[in-house]
């Protein structure tokens, strides 16, 4: 079976969102805990054993299924929390973000968290109890930005090497705003995707089109 271009693009980023969801999930139960902060690679290398269990229990108890409810539910209190949806927004909106009004870019940040529970959703149901291994990472009190690089090794295929950008918020909190796979940014893909249509029909269609796809 061969693809094209934009099918092998689609499943990277595909494979990009379920390692990505690890890494949060795990993230969130450490801080809940009250202990100091892991770094970074640290967060990952655990992620692996424990970041699923979760949606797991939910297919379990479901016959082996989950629904989509109950999928965005873990994804709001797990995920949410820890990803630094607005940094990531203004990260996509790159140049575009000097030219929005308060509130345009509010309600821009808001579809994009909406936009990206609902891309974590899907994905996270096809989760297939796949390998995942993370590799340390050296961090300094002065870091504010790294990148953990991880592989996800799969029996029918190739493995698919990541990296996560992971940023130092004033918090002091580190949060993933990005992943890398295989050398495609999903930052930078939305940027692509986005940037045309705030440039040919404005951000008000832009967060329309978000909306009507959520």
């Amino acid at each position: 079976m061969t693809f094209n271009h934009n099918q092998i693009r689609a499943r990277l980023l595909h494979q990009a969102f379920i390692l990505t969801l690890a890494v949060f999930s795990l993230f969130n139960t450490t801080q809940a805990s009250g202990k100091a902060s892991p770094q970074p690679h640290e967060i990952i290398q655990t992620a692996a054993e424990s970041a699923f269990a979760q949606i797991i229990a939910l297919k379990n108890k479901e016959g082996g299924t989950a629904k989509d409810k109950d999928v965005e539910t873990v994804i709001e209190e797990t995920l949410m929390p820890v990803v630094s949806h607005q940094f990531a927004a203004y990260k996509v909106l790159g140049q575009h973000t000097k030219k929005l009004s308060k509130d345009e870019l509010r309600k821009f940040i808001a579809a994009f968290r909406n936009h990206l529970i609902g891309n974590y959703a899907g994905i996270l149901k096809q989760y297939d109890n796949q390998i995942v291994q993370f590799y340390p990472v050296a961090v300094s009190e002065k870091s504010r930005e790294v990148g953990v690089r991880g592989t996800l090794i799969n029996e029918d295929g190739p493995n698919i090497n990541f990296v996560f950008k992971m940023r130092k918020m004033r918090s002091n909190e580190w949060k993933v705003y990005d992943v890398v796979a295989e050398g495609i940014s999903l930052v930078d893909t939305k940027r692509n995707e986005f940037s045309s249509v705030i440039r040919n029909k404005g951000i008000a269609e832009l967060i329309a089109l978000i909306d009507s796809s959520t």
